[in-house]
């Protein structure tokens, strides 16, 4: 489910780009809220209970891209939104290697 979150993020991202380029206010809470909606339900699927290093960072690298997402949506920049997409990317691809490869974990994918 985290990886499919993680692609619908980023194409609610491309969506905000877009809306975001054409300058329309409406469109872009619409799109913004799609994608903080998406990083509060990974966050909410994060093991915390266990805790540990990468629940820690990953809640971090989530109210990060929170922030850029919103100050992207209120000074139009567009780089900012880009960043977040391709860390969004990024992040997808490892949670892919572990849960459709096996690398690294032993069959249980909380986190």
């Amino acid at each position: 489910m985290v990886v499919l979150l993680l692609e619908a993020g980023q194409r609610f991202v491309v969506k905000l780009q877009e809306v975001v380029a054409l300058n329309d206010p409406r469109p872009r809470a619409h799109f913004s809220n799609k994608v903080l909606a998406i990083l509060e339900e990974l966050d909410r699927r994060l093991n915390h209970e266990q805790g540990g290093e990468l629940v820690d960072n990953l809640t971090r690298l989530h109210a990060w891209w929170r922030k850029e997402v919103l100050q992207a949506g209120e000074t139009g920049d567009l780089e900012r939104l880009g960043r977040v997409h391709a860390q969004m990317g990024e992040i997808r691809h490892a949670w892919e290697q572990v849960l459709f490869r096996g690398t690294g974990m032993t069959g249980n994918a909380s986190f």
